[in-house]
This record gives C-alpha cells, sequence and structure tokens, in this order.
C-alpha cells in the first residue's frame, strides 16, 4: 500500500509574499448548498487596494472576516516577510491603523495571516508603494485593446494601452505563466502599443504583463487572455462514455503541457547518477495494473467518462487535513463504486476515483473517495482539471496525488496501446522522495532534505540505447512512450511501479516481462529549478473585479447567466451547479434560492467572489 503524505505539517497553505500587483475582491459568505461545507477561508486585504500607493504615513488596513478562522496577524516590512516597519497580533479585529509609515516610495510588503480553527495559518501578502507627494498622483497605464479576458485572434496581436498619469516608459511582457516572459518582453519607450508575434495557437492561456515606470518604480498591471485556435470541445466530444472508454485519439491537455512534451533529446540532469542510485539501480519496473483481480481488488486506477447529462453532487470532505488545497465543487459523479481505485476492496487504499466530462472536457478527481448505498460520494480532497488548458495549481498545494499533479494525463491506457502510440508521459511513484519539488508538480510529502533523494514532479527517461526490440508489442508501446515523453514523479509508494487502467484485455504475463527493465536503464531529464521551502515562488492571487447575475430574483428552474470579470487565473470554477468554467459567463438554473461562489485561481492562490439569485 502506497504512502500518501509523509508529514501533514509541512502541508500549510501558504501564497507566499506577492511579487505582483492586483486588485483582489473576495466575499466570503456561506454557499447554500455549496459542496465544501465548513471550508476554511482566509482574511483576504481590502484596503487599501493591494499594489496601489499609499496615500500618507499614517494608513488604515482592512480586511475580510475569513470562514472557520479565530485571529489574525499583520506585519509590514521593506521586504518579503520582513516586520520592520510594523508588526502585531491582531486578536479577531479586521483593520489596523499603522502610523510613520515611510515616505520614500520604498516597496512595502504587507503580510496578512488567518489562524484557522484547527491552527494552521493562512497567509496572504501584497506589495503597495510607500506615500511619496512627488508620485502620490500617479496612475499606471491599463491595457485598452485586446479587451482582457478575451480570445486573441491569431498568433500576431497588436496590444494598446492608455498613458496612464505621470508614466515615463512602459514594458510589455507575455508568456504561459503568471508573469512569463516565454512568448515576449520588450521596453517599449513611451510607446503605447506593440506587436507581439508567435504567440501559440492551440486554446491555452497568455498571460500579459504591462509595466508603466512611476517616479523611478515599475508598477505592473496583469492581464490573461485565450490564445487563438481552438478551445472548442469537439476532440473531447469524440471520447466514448462508460468505466474506462476509449478517449478515441483525443490527448488531455494542449500540445505544449509538461505532459505531452517530447523529452527524447532533452539534456540529461547533472545529478541523474546520483538519483539514480538512491533509488537503486536494480528495481525492475512493475506495471501496477492489469486483468482481473489481485488480493480481491482491480487492479489499476479506473476512471469513468460521463456526458452533460450526468448531474453535479455534492462532495462530502473526509477530514485528513487536505480539502482546503482541493477544489471544493460539486462534481459530476455517478452512483458506480466501481470506478474507485481497489474496487471491491478499497479501504486502506488511496482510493482514487477520476471522471472525464464528455463535451465540457473537464477532470475531476477523488483521493480516498468512498460512495455510499445512495450515491453520496465523500472524499479527502477533490480537484478539477481543464483537459483543454494548461493548468496551474497553487504552490505548496496537493491534489488528488501527492505531488500536486492530475492522475489520470499519466496512466497507462489499453485503448492507447491497442493504438499502437502513448502520447504523453507516465506517472509512476517511488518509496523515498525529497522535500522538494519541481514543475509540474506542485507539492512534496517528505521531510527527507538529501539531495540525491527524488523531488516531486521529476521526469526520468528511458535511455535511448536500450534496446525494446526483444518485447512483445504492447509492451514497445510503452517502453516507447518511456523514451520519447518519460515518466513523472507523482506519489510516494512502492519504487518504480508504472500506472495504469484496470482492463480484462491486458496479458499480466506479458506485462510482467516490464519487471526486466531495471532503474539503471533509466536516466533523469533535465530538472531546472527545484523549490523547496525556502524558494518556492511567490505572487499575488487572481484578482476579480467583477460578478453578477443577468436577474436577481427569478422563478425556479429559469435560466441565469452568470458574468464575471477576472484577471491572473489559471483556472476557475463555480459551485453550487456549474463545476469547472471558461471565458468569463456560464448559465445556471436555481431551484431555490442560491449564492454562487466564482474561485479564481493561479500558482500563487485563489481568491473567491458570491452573487446570489433569489428564487421566488
Amino acid at each position: 500500500m502506497k504512502s500518501r503524505f509523509l508529514s501533514p505539517a509541512f502541508l500549510a497553505c501558504n501564497p507566499l509574499p506577492a511579487l505582483i500587483l492586483g486588485v483582489v475582491l473576495v466575499a466570503t459568505v456561506v454557499v447554500e448548498g455549496c459542496a465544501l461545507a465548513g471550508a476554511t477561508t482566509a482574511a483576504t486585504m481590502t484596503s487599501p487596494t493591494p499594489g496601489t500607493t499609499l496615500t500618507g504615513t499614517t494608513v488604515t488596513f482592512s480586511w475580510t472576516a475569513g470562514t472557520r478562522v479565530r485571529g489574525y496577524t499583520l506585519a509590514i516590512g521593506s521586504s518579503a516577510g520582513a516586520t520592520d516597519v510594523f508588526s502585531a497580533n491582531e486578536g479577531t479585529k479586521l483593520s489596523q491603523t499603522v502610523s510613520t509609515l515611510p515616505s520614500d516610495s520604498r516597496t512595502l510588503y504587507v503580510t496578512l495571516k488567518s489562524q484557522a480553527n484547527n491552527g494552521r495559518w493562512w497567509t496572504n501578502s501584497y506589495t503597495y508603494t510607500a506615500y511619496s507627494a512627488s508620485i502620490s498622483t500617479n496612475t499606471p497605464a491599463t491595457m485598452t485593446s485586446p479587451v482582457a479576458g478575451s480570445t486573441l485572434n491569431g498568433a500576431s496581436v497588436s496590444f494598446t494601452w492608455s498613458t496612464g498619469s505621470g508614466a515615463t516608459q512602459y514594458s510589455l511582457s507575455a508568456g504561459s505563466t503568471l508573469g512569463g516572459s516565454n512568448y515576449f518582453s520588450a521596453n517599449e519607450g513611451a510607446s503605447t502599443s506593440a506587436t507581439v508575434n508567435n504567440l501559440p495557437s492551440d486554446g491555452s492561456t497568455v498571460y500579459v504583463r504591462l509595466g508603466s515606470m512611476l517616479s523611478g518604480t515599475w508598477v505592473y498591471n496583469d492581464y490573461t487572455y485565450t490564445a487563438a485556435g481552438t478551445t472548442s470541445t469537439a476532440g473531447c466530444g469524440g471520447i466514448s462514455t462508460g468505466p474506462n472508454a476509449s478517449l478515441n485519439g483525443f490527448v488531455p491537455f494542449p500540445a505544449s503541457n509538461p505532459w505531452n512534451t517530447d523529452i527524447s533529446s532533452a539534456s540529461v540532469d547533472p545529478n541523474s547518477p546520483a538519483i539514480m542510485s538512491y533509488i537503486g539501480a536494480s528495481i525492475g519496473l512493475h506495471p501496477d495494473f492489469g486483468a482481473g483481480e489481485y488480493n480481491g481488488s482491480y487492479m489499476g486506477i479506473p476512471y469513468q467518462v460521463v456526458d452533460s447529462t450526468q448531474a453535479m453532487l455534492n462532495i462530502g470532505g473526509t477530514g485528513g487535513g487536505y480539502w482546503d488545497e482541493g477544489d471544493p465543487s460539486q462534481m459530476p459523479f455517478p452512483n458506480n463504486a466501481a470506478i474507485i481505485e481497489g474496487y471491491p476492496n478499497y479501504a486502506g487504499t488511496d482510493a482514487h476515483a477520476l471522471v472525464l466530462q464528455k463535451g465540457n472536457c473537464f477532470l475531476y478527481e477523488l483521493y480516498h473517495a468512498s460512495v455510499d448505498s445512495s450515491g453520496n460520494w465523500s472524499g479527502e480532497v477533490g480537484v478539477i482539471w481543464d483537459l483543454l488548458n494548461g493548468e496551474q495549481r497553487p504552490y505548496t498545494w496537493t491534489s488528488a496525488d501527492a505531488a500536486g499533479l492530475p492522475v489520470f494525463p499519466g496512466l497507462v491506457r489499453y485503448d492507447e496501446v491497442a493504438a499502437g502510440q502513448i502520447k504523453h508521459a507516465l506517472r509512476f511513484t517511488l518509496s523515498r522522495t525529497r522535500e522538494a519539488f519541481v514543475p509540474p508538480a506542485t507539492h512534496w510529502a517528505s521531510t527527507n532534505t538529501s539531495t540525491s533523494a527524488p523531488p516531486m514532479g521529476m521526469r526520468v527517461r528511458l535511455k535511448a540505447s536500450f534496446d525494446v526490440s526483444e518485447f512483445s508489442a504492447a509492451n514497445q508501446v510503452i517502453l516507447n512512450a518511456m523514451k520519447k515523453y518519460g515518466m513523472i514523479l507523482a506519489d510516494n509508494g512502492s519504487s518504480m511501479y508504472v500506472s495504469g487502467t484496470p482492463d480484462d484485455r491486458w496479458n499480466n504475463s506479458d506485462l510482467h516481462q516490464l519487471s526486466g527493465v531495471t532503474a539503471s536503464n533509466f536516466e533523469v531529464v533535465q530538472m531546472g529549478t527545484i523549490y523547496t521551502p525556502s524558494n518556492v515562488p511567490s505572487g499575488s492571487a487572481p484578482s476579480i473585479s467583477s460578478l453578477s447575475a443577468s436577474a436577481g430574483t427569478v422563478a425556479a428552474g429559469t435560466p441565469v447567466t452568470l458574468t464575471w470579470n477576472v484577471t491572473g487565473a489559471s483556472y476557475l470554477f463555480i459551485s453550487p451547479q456549474a463545476g469547472g468554467v471558461r471565458g468569463n459567463s456560464v448559465t445556471v438554473t436555481p431551484t431555490q434560492t442560491t449564492t454562487y461562489m466564482l474561485y479564481a485561481n493561479n500558482q500563487y492562490g485563489r481568491t473567491t467572489a458570491t452573487v446570489t439569485v433569489n428564487v421566488q
């Protein structure tokens, strides 16, 4: 049995000090009929607006009341996490007036902590510019075209912005992550427009940062767009429905997603020999899937594809400390316990449950799932994945997998092997991991600090020189995928166990031949930055500037359109009813007075807003 998390003490959710600006609008209201009753929500700063210039040396800071929170602390410093300007335990107060603030235009780092009833600390961090008479009336430029949140019209796009007030020059960058610049980066001088070429055309999220120089200080506004190309659900609409149904060639996530990246020619990590030695060079591959049952349980991690008629259900939390890092949404799970990993004897297993929503192209995953005879589902953590976009979950947050990754995309599926090609990386486990992660992972599950121990998210590749010709055609498909896409470390468990789906068409004896491939036949792909508790990236959570309903009062069953304006988000969901959403609107049909909560998420945290529709 796998060891899911080794040290819950290291699982606290702490979006770290902000490096970029943004307006955060949060309304933490109990959601009527919400899937996550009793979830913790951290306090967020309401005044002054985060990212702005303070209006004097005496300022009153105000914040929302979190839910299931028993107290707050406020700290202000000259660097991230510092307390040299101010620090106080605020008890249950929701505001604090701070005097003798500096007046030299420096960046001030404000840390607002909320202590949950269970004792865990939740942190939101903000930046402000200290007061200075010379720039107190200056305002940064804002994007005028394309409209923030819209879909770009091609791979070459002209961006235009206002002059702002007092700005002497501008900068523009575009990337695949918030604050990233892998698509474009330039100082635009006094120009108020720029053409960006070679943008992606895969429907992914494009993050654009506009900078304004105000009295020698760069001030930034961030925007998100949808890349040109298809974000339609046509490909996902072609998959079959039912338990372990064929995807008919559909590959989850864009081609640029790490799961789908060809790494066959990538560099070998300098630490590869030490890491593979640490794992154990003689340990053989073990396909953790097959036909039939083993010790009374089906072998592998199953899934089910449902269509749009599958009802969205409340998911009950089972406790354990991870629910707050999940996505508290209703989910379209059918009344079918056979889709739980380990069925029918799933007690004591990881009990993953995975559902793909045909048409909408969202993936819903539960860890430690269970369902009773009435069809009521519960789990220790639940997560939503947008199969059409490169979703980024908050750093240090887990998911239904220990590494903070989706489970489904890394599974070996029979339909792929039968078709002759696996077009993605595979999921695997190791018994000893490091207190560290590398992207695409977001979470560690260990207290081991050895630099020879493998971090979560590490990718290994079957060496190009390994001869696969002696293996069966089915096993060659699996081994060639390990050469082209590699395997991504996703969880603690038995070493070199490769995950797949249960299917009576597997040939167990043939799969067993893979045990002749050992860890010595693999190498670690270049990892880049390894994140530990000392260097986790930091920044601002998304900004929700509005959330509205097309009607405030309706008759039961009347369609209502919810509309929002969000910047800086990697993925969105609404609960109850809607689940995963894209764009800036969705239609719901309340049957009773309902408060809808919008969740906007990125690698730095989560922002929420609510709107109530009254039913007469």
